[in-house]
């Protein structure tokens, strides 16, 4: 009776199978977890250049809205595919070439989007940055203060 199921019929009962947070990368159904510290060092130790740019990304759009920042994440994907996978493979230990050859580049954005958003990094980052830029203006004042007084 399977073989009669097509590809969106098939989809479509695998999603009805979900958790709130899971979803399939290919055939591999994967969890959306919350990041833990070990989790957040074994992506920095692996998969340098991501989190960095997610953080950078997120530092600039601070007064942006979150379609903007998931746009800029997306686009971010297509920059860097396979630190992407990289991060994609710590996460769920999806093997990198399965990852790169058999799961559609949306799923692999749609995960990243979700995980951001599990994670809710995004309210966590733009706290550290509005945090920067309020130590920053500070410091501006600070030193403009301390070139009067001399």
């Amino acid at each position: 009776m399977s073989k009669f199921i097509d590809d969106e019929t098939k989809k479509e009962i695998q999603k009805s199978n979900l958790g709130k947070y899971e979803m399939y990368l290919g055939e591999h159904k994967v969890k959306i977890k919350k990041l833990t510290p070990a989790d957040w060092e074994n992506l920095m130790t692996h998969c340098q250049a991501v989190p960095a740019l997610i953080y950078r990304a997120l530092v600039h759009i601070v007064d942006s809205d979150p379609l903007t920042a998931y746009t800029f994440a997306y686009s971010s994907l297509l920059q860097t595919i396979n630190d992407f996978i990289d991060v994609i493979n710590t996460l769920t230990g999806i093997d990198k070439h399965e990852l790169k050859n058999n799961v559609a580049a949306d799923d692999c954005g749609e995960y990243i989007e979700r995980m951001i958003k599990r994670n809710d990094i995004l309210k966590k980052y733009r706290t550290v940055a509005m945090g920067r830029a309020v130590q920053g203006m500070i410091g501006k004042v600070y030193q403009s203060e301390k070139t009067t007084e001399e």
